[in-house]
């Protein structure tokens, strides 16, 4: 089974539940994350990590993107187009393709979509054996259901009986993987049918008449480099009496806050801090850092990026969250059609006023994405040895040496000497020059 797909890859993996309906839409999605979590303990896959990525409907012709930023909370009840090649894995069918964004998306005050497009990171595995889960939200517009749909009940009854819901991951035209549930479409007051369905999936009818169908897709195989299309593409149908796939009407794809299309992705090293390098600057000290991910820096929570210096006997001495550290300055760089950057942030520390021992003192760095699912540390360190200071990375190579306080002050003794002996030196030539 595949390891390395590309995070556009990673954004089809909708974790399924059994819904409930007295839980929070938010609520619900931390619970999908849990259990995820939950899978990948039992995986036993060390460092791991659950992502959720959200549907983000851009128009209703069946264009939206997947992306780990939380939709606004404005409701959107979107058709799904009817289009595609008269084929399979199409036919004549509802499609709805999700995109897999790299980079943020932003909305204006009209709620229409800004996309930052980006390239995501290559090369990141999703974890073997742990499926990807898709949960989708539908309903049924009754004003779309004129005459006969050869399905039974009639659409009359306000039931479109045991409608399929397909969920694809797809490079370009490659079906990777995919998964399937069956259910009922419903309006609102209408009762759903008795008798189940054929294949009968995990779905469930909440008070507004929405469906919630919770679709397992198997770890998609093969490897996806970062120039492919990578999408959801979500297909909705019907089959008449005659065991024929039919596209039913008035199908709609629901969108809002109590409706949250959602991915939950396991993958590996979802989150790094992937530098920190100290540097010594005007008498203090300066902290660079990098954090990155697959998908882009707008996914990490910079108020919870920390620095904390921990003393040679291991106590912490000084944080940023305790206030000793000033910082830190964040730097977010947005591209285009390139790979995506990682967050620069930096930390300034007086280290002089602390009167600290001589020893080896540990700078660690840790932060968190947005969703706070996953986090992720790194170290560096520097050494006070008799008025020296030394600074090495993460791994322990050497990156500058450094005179303190009191190296300065021997050496401004030794300036002065310098000048006594010329003193001195000027005052006895002086003297036999008169002599001469």
């Amino acid at each position: 089974m595949s390891q390395h797909i590309v995070a556009l890859l990673v954004v089809l993996a909708l974790l399924s539940v059994v819904p409930m309906a007295e839980a929070a839409p938010d609520a619900r999605i931390q619970e999908d994350a849990k259990r995820c979590s939950e899978a990948l303990v039992s995986a036993a896959s060390d460092n791991a990590t659950c992502v959720v990525f959200y549907g983000h409907i851009e128009d209703f012709l069946g264009g939206g993107f997947l992306n780990a930023e939380r939709p606004p909370d404005v409701i959107s009840h979107r058709e799904l187009g009817v289009w595609g090649p008269s084929a399979p894995p199409y036919w004549d069918l509802h499609r709805f393709d999700f995109t897999l964004q790299a980079g943020p998306i932003e909305y204006d005050p009209d709620g229409e979509i800004r996309v930052l497009p980006g390239m995501f990171r290559d090369g990141v595995p999703l974890v073997d054996g742990v499926p990807l889960l898709a949960k989708v939200h539908m309903t049924v517009d009754q004003t779309a259901l004129p005459g006969d749909t050869g399905v039974d009940p009639a659409p009359s009854s306000g039931v479109l009986p045991c409608v399929t819901v397909d969920a694809l991951v797809m490079a370009d035209e490659e079906v990777l993987s995919g998964g399937s549930a069956v259910g009922h479409l419903v309006r609102p007051g209408a009762a759903p049918p008795e008798a189940g369905c054929a294949d009968e999936g995990r779905f469930s009818i909440d008070d507004h008449g929405v469906t919630t169908f919770d679709i397992e897709i198997p770890s998609p195989a093969g490897d996806v480099s970062e120039d492919r299309r990578i999408r959801l593409v979500v297909l909705a149908y019907s089959h008449d009496t005659a065991g024929s796939r039919i596209t039913p009407p008035g199908v709609r794809l629901v969108q809002g806050p109590d409706h949250l299309n959602h991915v939950v992705v396991p993958f590996e090293d979802g989150l790094e801090v992937t530098a920190v390098r100290p540097q010594w600057t005007d008498a203090r000290l300066y902290i660079r850092t990098n954090v990155s991910n697959p998908w882009g820096d707008y996914d990490i929570d910079h108020e919870t990026l920390d620095l904390q210096v921990s003393a040679p006997d291991g106590s912490v001495i000084a944080a940023r969250s305790l206030g000793d550290i000033v910082g830190p300055t964040v730097q977010y760089e947005v591209v285009h059609d390139t790979t995506v950057r990682p967050l620069t942030a930096y930390f300034e520390w007086d280290l002089l006023s602390e009167g600290l021992e001589d020893g080896r003192y540990v700078l660690k760095v840790s932060a968190d994405n947005v969703q706070h699912l996953t986090s992720a540390t790194a170290e560096a360190s520097f050494v006070l040895d008799d008025g020296l200071l030394w600074l090495y990375d993460a791994d322990g190579v050497l990156l500058h040496m450094e005179r303190l306080g009191p190296a300065a002050e021997a050496s401004a003794g030794g300036a002065l000497q310098v000048v006594s002996l010329l003193m001195v030196l000027l005052f006895c030539f002086g003297r036999s020059r008169r002599a001469d």
